[in-house]
């Protein structure tokens, strides 16, 4: 098949050829109306095609187009460009929602602290809850020592609060008896 003959069959199928990158020819179209003969044609005369389909330059396309142009125009397409891209790029969405939207998602959130062991909010691994207990403080004397501070009786705790000395253990028991007096009415 000569190459007017391929051309003529791939303009009968609605294809056309175009060079894509290196020695590559790509078929534009719909590739499975090629025959088994027109494919055997492109391989035969891969050569010759390269030789005759462009070289693939968008940028070089692109710069001969606006050469191509006259002045007026030119100048009126890159003006037009150049403020698309300030538009783009300072454009701030915060300037397209209400004050109401805008509170509600810099405001502060009402979300419990992350677990430091798994990272979790609500619920906690048996591992998980182990640890927590090892961190509470527990008594460090009397006769309700190595028990956690949180389990011993507040009787009790009112009373070793006046008589501690560890700054950290009286926070715990002030935090612990503070807890109670502000669930208790």
């Amino acid at each position: 098949m000569t190459l007017s003959e391929l051309f003529n069959a791939l303009g009968s199928l609605g294809l056309s050829l175009r060079r894509a990158d290196g020695d590559q020819i790509e078929v534009v179209g719909n590739a499975t109306a090629l025959t088994a003969e027109i494919k055997a044609a492109l391989s035969e005369n891969k050569t010759s095609l390269l030789d005759l389909l462009p070289v693939a330059d968008p940028e070089g396309d692109a710069i001969r187009w606006a050469e191509a142009l006259p002045d007026d125009d030119a100048d009126t397409i890159v003006a037009d460009a150049i403020s698309e891209w300030q538009e783009i790029v300072t454009w701030d969405p915060w300037d397209h929602i209400s004050d109401q939207d805008r509170d509600y998602l810099t405001g502060p959130r009402n979300y419990p602290l992350p677990c430091a062991f798994c990272g979790g909010r609500s619920r906690h691994s048996e591992p998980c809850k182990i640890l927590h207990e090892s961190w509470a403080p527990k008594m460090p004397w009397g006769k309700f020592k190595d028990l956690p501070v949180s389990k011993v009786p507040r009787k009790y705790l009112r009373w070793f609060s006046t008589r501690i000395h560890d700054a950290d253990m009286k926070a715990a028991v002030e935090a612990i008896l503070n807890q109670e007096a502000s669930t208790c009415c």
